[in-house]
C-alpha cells in the first residue's frame, strides 16, 4: 500500500496508506451481511436476474431476491435509492444521566456525524431514554442501562460496550456538539499507523481547552483517575486535530450549570479522598481548587491552587500556569491583597509561561482603571503582540479576541496609532461582529488611515476674502448631486444639504462644496461644487476649509480634527446610538438637531455636548407647489415602505367602502435592495395588499422633485399612519405647503412637525383599534366639519410659511457662519 504525509502546524505528521480505509469499510460490511451466507455478494456479478444491485461505495452489492426484504430492513437507515450509504467510521459514546429536555437538540445536532451509538445510562429517572430512543431510532446503535461505578471505571465499561464496532469511539459529554469537516478528516487518517487517539478543542462560552475524545477502537485504550478521567497517556500517541478542522462546543443552559453546581460537592469529598491516600497527588490539588471556583469560595480555591502551583515540574505544566493566573486574580480581585503583590503575581504567572497574555491584560486594566495610560497602555500593547496561544487547557477566548483589542482600540486615537487601532477593530468584529462601538472606531481609524502622509502648507482654494464653506454627506441611495433633486429625486436629508448648500451660495460670495456620492469626481450644479465623498480626505488635508457641516455621520468629525479645521458642525437628523463617538474638542463648534425633540432626545444620551447642541429646521420651497382645486378623497403616500404603508393599506378598503371615489397614490421603491435585505417579509406582505387594491391604488415608485410636487397639487389627505419614531418629517412639511389635510397618530419629532395643524390620533397604528378610531374621526371631519377642515389646513400653511428655505438659510448664515 502507497503512503502519503500529511503534517499541519498543529499536529504532528501522519502516515496515511491509501486503501486502507476502504478495506475496513469493506471487512465492516461483510461482517455485517454474514448472516445472509452467499446469497449477498460482492463485487461478484451472478449473472443472474434475481439479484437486485446496490452501489456501495466503489463496489457492487448484488442481493438476492429471497432476503432482500431482510437485506432492506437491516440497512434502511443507509439506503438511498439503489444505493448504500454504509460506514462504520464513528461510534458516538454517551455517558448519561437525567439529561434534561435540551439532550434531544444535542442528539439531533450530532446525528450527521455518527454511524453508530453506545449510550450508557446510569439511572435517568427523567426523559433522557425516552428522548434517546425517540431521536436514534434510525441510526445503529445500543443503548445500555447500568448502575455508575466511577467516572474511570464507567467510561471504561462504555468503551468496551461499544467495542470495535467503527473505526473511532468519540466519547462525548451529553452537552457536546460537533462541529466542522469531522467526518472528512478522520476518513482521511483511518488509514494512518501512527495516531492512537485524537484530541479536539472544546469551545465553552468564554473559553477554549482540548480534550481527548477520540480514539482508534482497535487500540483498546482505557481512562485513568477515578474523577476528571482523562485517556492513559502511556502507549498512546495523541495527536491535536485543528480548531479550524473540527471542534466541540458545549451547549451551556440553566439546567446544565444547576446540575454541574450540584454535582460539586461529590467532586470535592472524592478529590480529598484521593488527596488524604497521596498528598503528593498535585492533580488532585488543581480540580479541588477548580470545584472552588465554581462555588464561589475563593478562599479555598487560592490554597489549593497554591498547593498545586508548588510543583512547577510535576505533570501538565498548563495545569501550573492555570494556577499561577487564578492565584493573582482572586488575591486581586476577591481577596483584596495589596496591588505590589498582585502584580507580582501578574508577572510571576506571565514570566512561567511568555506565550500567555491574560496576566498582562489584568496589569494593563489595573492601571487604566487607576489613571495611569501610559503605563496600562504599555502593558497592553505587550498583550496585544503575543498571538494567540496553542490550545491545550484553558484559554480565555474572549481576552485574546474581543478584551485586548477592545480595550486597546478605544487609546489609539488620542495615542495617534491609527493603523493599530484600525487592526484592534478587526480583530473585534471577527469575534463579535455585532459590537456597534467598535464598528464605529473603525470607520473612523478607515478615514485617519488615508491620511498617511502630512502636508507642510495648505493652500487657498478660495480667492481674496473669500469663505470654503463645506458639507460632508456620506450615504445615499445612489450616486446624487444637486441635479439630482430634479431628476430622481432625493431623500430628506440629502434635499436638505443640497437646498442648504445653493441658498449659502446665492446669498454669500463664498465657495461651497459638497462631498457626496457623486458619480462624478468634481462637478459644478447651482453654484455648488460636487466632490466625490472619496476625496474629502485628502482634500481637507491640503485645502482650508473654512467650514465644515458633517451630515448624519460623526466619523468624519476625528478626521477633520485632525486635518485641523477649525470650525466643525455636526447635523443630526437621525437617532444615534449610544455608542456613537463625538469628539468634544473646541473646533467641534456645534452639534445640529432638526427639531426640539431631537434636541432633547440628543442630549438625554449626549448630555456633555449640552452647551453645544442646538436646532435648526428642514425648510420647504414654497414657490413650487402649486395649489390647484384639490380632488376630494385623493390620498397620498410620499414615504418610505417601512414607515407606515402597511398599516395604511389596512385601513384603504374601509375608506373606499366610505368613499368609492377615494384613490391613494403611493411614491415608494419597493424594489428597493436595503429595503428588501432589512423588511423583506413586510415588503412582500404589502406587495401582495396592493395586488388586492390595484383598481383604487397605484404605487408610482420613486419619482423626482417636479413630479411629486405635481401629486401635491392635487392632494386631498395626507394619512400617515407611522409606526416610525422621526425627529423631524419633511413629509409633512410638504403636505401643509401643497395645502393638503395631514392625518396621522404623531410622538417624538411630529408633535413639531404636525403639531395641532392636523388631525391627531394619538397611540399605536399597528394596532385595529387604533385604525378604527382614526377613520371614525377622519370620516367625521371630512362629512360633518368642512369648517374645522379648512382651519387645519390653513393654520398649517401659515404655518409653514415660517420654513422657507430663504427664511432658514439667512438665519443658518447669521448663526453659524
Amino acid at each position: 500500500m502507497s503512503k502519503q504525509i500529511i503534517s499541519d502546524a498543529s499536529w504532528l505528521p501522519l502516515r496515511v496508506y491509501s486503501g486502507v480505509a476502504d478495506n475496513e469499510r469493506k471487512d465492516a460490511f461483510t461482517r455485517d451481511i454474514s448472516e445472509f451466507g452467499d446469497r449477498i455478494l460482492i463485487d461478484k456479478n451472478p449473472g443472474d436476474t434475481n439479484y437486485t444491485i446496490f452501489k456501495f461505495h466503489i463496489w457492487s452489492v448484488y442481493v438476492h431476491f429471497s432476503i432482500i426484504n431482510n437485506f432492506i430492513q437491516k440497512f434502511n437507515y443507509c439506503i438511498i435509492g439503489k444505493e448504500l450509504k454504509y460506514d462504520n467510521l464513528i461510534n458516538l459514546l454517551i455517558m448519561v444521566k437525567n439529561a434534561g429536555d435540551g439532550f434531544r437538540d444535542i442528539l439531533i445536532r450530532n446525528l450527521p456525524y455518527i454511524d453508530r451509538w453506545t449510550i450508557l445510562d446510569t439511572g435517568s429517572t427523567d426523559n433522557t431514554i425516552a428522548i434517546i430512543k425517540d431521536v436514534l431510532k434510525g441510526k445503529r446503535g445500543n443503548l445500555y442501562q447500568e448502575s455508575f461505578i466511577n467516572f474511570r471505571d464507567s467510561r471504561n465499561r462504555l468503551l468496551e460496550l461499544a467495542g470495535t464496532d467503527c473505526a473511532f469511539n468519540i466519547m462525548l459529554d451529553d452537552t457536546y456538539v460537533l462541529n466542522g469537516d469531522l467526518r472528512g478528516f478522520l476518513s482521511f487518517v483511518r488509514g494512518d499507523d501512527v495516531a492512537d487517539s485524537y484530541s479536539l478543542v472544546i469551545e465553552g462560552v468564554d473559553v477554549l481547552y482540548t480534550s481527548n475524545r477520540i480514539t482508534k477502537s482497535s487500540r483498546g485504550l482505557k481512562y485513568i483517575n477515578i474523577i476528571h478521567e482523562i485517556i492513559q497517556t502511556e502507549n498512546n500517541i495523541n495527536i491535536s486535530i485543528p480548531h479550524k478542522v473540527a471542534y466541540i462546543t458545549d451547549v451551556i443552559s440553566p439546567y446544565m450549570t444547576r446540575r454541574t453546581t450540584e454535582r460539586k460537592d461529590k467532586d470535592i469529598g472524592l478529590l480529598y479522598n484521593i488527596i488524604r491516600e497521596n498528598p503528593l497527588d498535585y492533580r488532585a490539588y488543581y480540580y479541588l481548587a477548580d470545584s472552588y471556583i465554581l462555588k464561589q469560595n475563593w478562599p479555598l480555591a487560592l490554597k489549593y491552587f497554591k498547593e498545586r502551583a508548588k510543583y512547577r515540574d510535576k505533570g501538565n505544566l498548563m495545569e501550573v500556569q492555570n494556577s499561577l493566573y487564578y492565584i493573582a486574580v482572586i488575591s486581586h480581585n476577591y481577596m483584596n491583597e495589596k496591588w505590589a503583590e498582585c502584580h507580582q503575581l501578574y508577572l510571576d504567572c506571565y514570566n512561567f509561561d511568555t506565550t500567555r497574555s491574560e496576566s498582562l491584560y489584568f496589569i494593563a486594566k489595573h492601571y487604566l482603571d487607576n489613571g495611569n495610560r501610559d503605563i496600562g497602555t504599555m502593558y497592553l500593547k505587550k498583550a496585544y503582540s503575543i498571538p494567540f496561544p496553542e490550545i491545550t487547557m484553558t484559554v480565555r477566548k474572549d481576552i485574546y479576541n474581543y478584551y485586548i483589542p477592545f480595550d486597546l482600540m478605544n487609546l489609539c486615537y488620542e495615542n495617534g496609532d491609527y493603523s493599530l487601532g484600525e487592526h484592534c477593530c478587526v480583530k473585534v468584529l471577527s469575534f463579535k461582529n455585532d459590537d456597534q462601538l467598535a464598528r464605529r472606531w473603525y470607520d473612523i481609524f478607515k478615514l485617519l488611515n488615508k491620511n498617511k502622509s502630512g502636508v507642510k502648507q495648505k493652500l487657498r482654494f478660495t480667492v481674496n476674502d473669500q469663505l470654503l464653506i463645506s458639507f460632508v454627506c456620506p450615504g445615499g441611495w445612489d450616486s446624487w448631486d444637486g441635479e439630482t433633486l430634479h431628476t430622481r429625486g432625493l431623500g430628506g436629508s440629502e434635499t436638505f444639504v443640497v437646498k442648504y448648500a445653493e441658498g449659502i451660495a446665492k446669498m454669500t460670495d463664498n465657495k461651497v462644496i459638497v462631498f457626496c456620492n457623486c458619480a462624478k469626481n468634481y462637478r459644478e450644479y447651482n453654484g455648488v461644487f460636487y466632490i466625490n465623498i472619496e476625496e474629502y480626505t485628502d482634500f481637507s488635508k491640503n485645502y482650508y476649509i473654512d467650514y465644515v457641516f458633517i451630515n448624519r455621520y460623526a466619523e468624519y468629525v476625528p478626521i477633520s480634527v485632525v486635518n485641523k479645521i477649525e470650525n466643525i458642525y455636526l447635523i443630526l437628523h437621525d437617532l444615534l446610538l449610544p455608542c456613537t463617538i463625538i469628539p468634544n474638542v473646541p473646533s467641534l463648534k456645534a452639534v445640529l438637531c432638526i427639531s426640539e425633540w431631537h434636541k432633547k432626545h440628543f442630549l438625554q444620551q449626549f448630555s456633555l455636548f449640552k452647551n453645544k447642541t442646538q436646532v435648526i429646521s428642514y425648510g420647504v420651497d414654497l414657490s413650487s407647489f402649486l395649489i390647484k382645486k384639490r380632488q376630494r378623497y385623493n390620498f397620498i403616500y410620499p414615504s418610505f415602505p417601512n414607515r407606515g404603508l402597511l398599516q395604511l393599506l389596512q385601513m384603504f378598503p374601509k375608506i373606499r367602502r366610505k368613499y368609492p371615489s377615494a384613490v391613494l397614490n403611493i411614491f415608494c421603491d419597493l424594489d428597493h435592495k436595503w429595503t428588501n435585505s432589512h423588511s423583506a417579509d413586510l415588503i412582500a406582505y404589502i406587495k401582495d395588499l396592493l395586488k388586492e387594491q390595484k383598481h383604487s391604488v397605484i404605487n408610482h415608485g420613486w419619482v423626482n422633485y417636479t413630479t411629486l410636487r405635481e401629486f401635491w397639487s392635487c392632494a386631498h389627505v395626507w394619512l400617515y399612519p407611522t409606526t416610525y419614531v422621526e425627529t423631524c418629517c419633511l413629509t409633512a412639511y410638504e403636505a401643509a405647503a401643497s395645502k393638503t389635510l395631514v392625518v396621522s397618530n404623531n410622538g417624538a419629532g411630529l408633535d413639531e412637525s404636525i403639531g395641532e395643524r392636523g388631525l391627531v390620533v394619538p397611540g399605536d397604528s399597528r394596532l385595529e383599534e387604533w385604525q378604527n378610531e382614526c377613520l371614525e374621526k377622519l370620516f367625521n371631519l371630512l362629512d360633518n366639519e368642512p369648517k374645522e377642515e379648512e382651519r387645519l389646513i390653513n393654520t398649517n400653511y401659515e404655518w409653514i410659511n415660517t420654513k422657507k428655505y430663504d427664511l432658514l438659510i439667512e438665519d443658518f448664515i447669521n448663526r453659524f457662519l
